[in-house]
């Protein structure tokens, strides 16, 4: 079979699985979930006094071109309160269909499903006279199923659009609810419905966008600016983007791929040149810029099919040639594929791990598959630790959000920025990303073993327990020394107080450092628990607890623990012991400091200092400690941050 069948044949299976999974999205969508259907009646009934029954409210019905054409020639324009149809498939929708709405009174609004993939399509003729107001939908399994093959791609996803002639400050996105709508009078959808109403005359702000996308795939609906919203695609990458952990390192530095790169190559030919461009000085590789160009030049000969270069350009892909690239530091390839039906895909590559075959010629002679060539400033950003932030989580997402971006831009995403620490900590890194992969591949080589060989299960017994005994052989000494020396050592779970009680310039013993540090206890325990380490200043320095100790616990610790566990239960509570673990850890024979792990309280008790009317918590933004009255919030359900 020809590269170009089988090349067509993948092309009709993306396609294939594409018109699957839309159309189950559909079905589901219409026949379960469709909570734009009940927002559109819920809102009638209770904003614009249209009662449930009413002929006011049509039914819901397929729509296209022609059903379309017949609608917009048969009906006076500006005469309907509410338009309410679907569309079966990408291909029911054309620009023509856009007509309808010129039927909509002034206030007349518009529920219209459609398959994501025409978003774009249908925001772009719609504006400027009519406006998206709420983008709704079905929950996919994002929330609780781990391997991405089995959630829905977004591409696929089926949703509701509630248009309207308001032009709304924030677009109201509820595309993951769990349940179905609950109408009760006080349920939290109805809430929702409110919310919604109000957003409609721009009186609601933005979800903060650090917990949008966990509100979003939380089942709960979210807030998000007009003006920056693209696509369905754009908003939950962006959302997961930013609800990622956030580097803790306060110095860290960032450059755009652009500035710690320059575009070397913008084709495979580019990058297969780079096998016979190298040449040894000493013990590195040198890059021939001479050759690299001379290769070009005799490219574009009538003649090159004949020429010497190219005999010793073809076997380019020798395991020789490979093994020879596996030095090079300052080169990487990043290949974009897209199709139709498919969204952007992004492969980084080292040179020496680039193939190209015939599939890939054909994906690229199509425009399918774009390929580039950086070379890479290696005083600012090392190779190594480049491509583990490309192919990582963060770097994916951020590659994949230039791309919605500057579509103009050829290599847009070379404007995404790149964490730079100093390159001894980029070395650091890499390092222990390396160990981690090989740890991985230990402990697969190990699981196989057992599956495969069962008659060995003793030996890899021991190999593994061996392991074990090694990664927990770091004490706890060693633990307190790794927080000392990172960057960013308090941290929403890690607090650091120099004293318990102690007034370090006064020499005095006082209730409000006490205080200050059961405060922090108090914290964690209704929030997400957390450790405080008592004997480290602010910045980090070890100080220890034992002058303390000394000076005011006769020089005991099993005294001063006592007098610990005395505080906790007298101003914290008895009943919060059990999730409270205190223990001195001895950095060095002069230099203990307390560490008290707490655990996170289940169920809807709060834990308040010496019992008063103020709910201790730590504001995660700003890493203060707030106290909020009870006496109104009482009338609230408890919850905790």
């Amino acid at each position: 079979m020809s590269i170009s069948k089988i090349q067509e044949a993948y092309k009709d299976v993306d396609k294939v699985r594409y018109e699957a999974l839309s159309n189950s999205s559909r079905d589901e969508y219409l026949n379960d979930y469709d909570n734009l259907e009940l927002v559109l009646y819920n809102y009638c009934v209770k904003y614009l006094k249209i009662p449930l029954m009413s002929k006011r409210i049509p039914r819901l019905e397929p729509i296209d071109e022609e059903v379309a054409e017949n609608l917009v020639k048969n009906t006076l324009s500006g005469s309907l309160e509410i338009l309410h149809y679907y569309f079966w498939d990408w291909k029911s929708y054309t620009t023509a269909c856009s007509k309808i709405f010129d039927l909509l009174a002034p206030n007349g609004i518009a529920a219209i499903r459609i398959p994501n993939l025409i978003f774009e399509k249908v925001k772009a003729d719609i504006e400027p006279e009519f406006y998206i107001n709420g983008i709704f939908g079905y929950e996919d399994g994002r929330d609780s199923i781990e391997d991405e093959d089995y959630i829905l791609p977004l591409s696929c996803k089926y949703i509701g659009l509630w248009i309207s002639r308001i032009k709304t400050e924030q677009i109201f996105v509820w595309t993951e609810p769990l349940f179905d709508f609950d109408e009760d009078a006080e349920s939290d959808d109805m809430m929702a419905l409110d919310l919604f109403h109000q957003s409609l005359s721009n009186k609601i702000q933005r979800t903060p966008l650090d917990k949008s996308y966990k509100h979003l795939i939380a089942g709960n609906p979210i807030f998000y600016p007009r003006e920056d919203l693209i696509n369905l695609e754009h908003l939950y990458y962006t959302l997961e983007f930013e609800s990622l952990a956030k580097s803790e390192l306060s110095n860290n530095n960032e450059k755009s791929l652009e500035v710690v790169s320059e575009v070397y190559g913008d084709s495979p030919f580019d990058c297969r040149c780079l096998s016979l461009c190298f040449k040894k000085k000493g013990e590195e590789l040198e890059f021939d810029n001479s050759k690299f160009t001379e290769l070009h030049v005799a490219s574009e000969k009538d003649d090159w099919f004949e020429s010497e270069l190219y005999k010793e350009f073809k076997p380019y892909d020798t395991p020789s040639l490979r093994e020879k690239l596996t030095q090079v530091k300052d080169f990487l390839v990043i290949e974009t594929l897209q199709y139709d039906f498919s969204p952007i895909s992004f492969t980084i590559n080292h040179p020496s791990d680039f193939r190209w075959s015939e599939y890939k010629k054909w994906q690229f002679m199509e425009g399918e598959l774009k390929v580039c060539l950086l070379k890479i400033n290696t005083d600012e950003v090392l190779l190594d630790y480049l491509l583990h932030f490309l192919k990582s989580k963060s770097g994916d997402l951020k590659l994949k959000l230039a791309s919605f971006i500057s579509l103009e831009k050829e290599y847009s995403w070379r404007d995404i920025a790149i964490p730079l620490p100093e390159i001894k900590d980029q070395k650091t890194i890499v390092s222990s990303l390396i160990k981690t992969s090989r740890l991985n591949d230990k402990i697969k080589s190990l699981e196989d073993t057992l599956l495969s060989s069962p008659i060995n299960a003793i030996q890899t017994e021991i190999e593994l327990t061996d392991m074990v005994n090694r990664l927990e052989m770091i004490s706890d000494a060693e633990r307190i020394l790794q927080i000392v020396n990172r960057r960013g050592k308090e941290t929403k779970t890690v607090e650091l107080k120099e004293t318990f009680q102690l007034d370090v310039k006064k020499k005095t013993i006082e209730k409000y450092i006490e205080t200050s540090s059961l405060k922090v206890i108090c914290s964690f325990l209704n929030t997400e628990g957390g450790t405080l380490l008592i004997g480290l200043s602010d910045d980090g320095e070890l100080k220890g607890m034992n002058h303390e100790i000394a000076k005011h616990h006769k020089d005991k610790f099993d005294v001063f623990k006592l007098t610990f566990a005395q505080k906790l239960d007298k101003r914290i509570g008895k009943e919060f012991l059990d999730l409270i673990d205190f223990e001195f850890i001895a950095i060095n024979p002069n230099c203990h400091v307390l560490e008290v792990k707490c655990i996170k309280i289940e169920g809807d008790n709060g834990c308040y200092l010496d019992g008063s009317d103020f709910y201790i918590r730590r504001n995660p933004y700003t890493e203060k400690i707030e106290g909020k009255d009870l006496v109104d919030y009482s009338r609230k359900r408890f919850s905790k941050l």
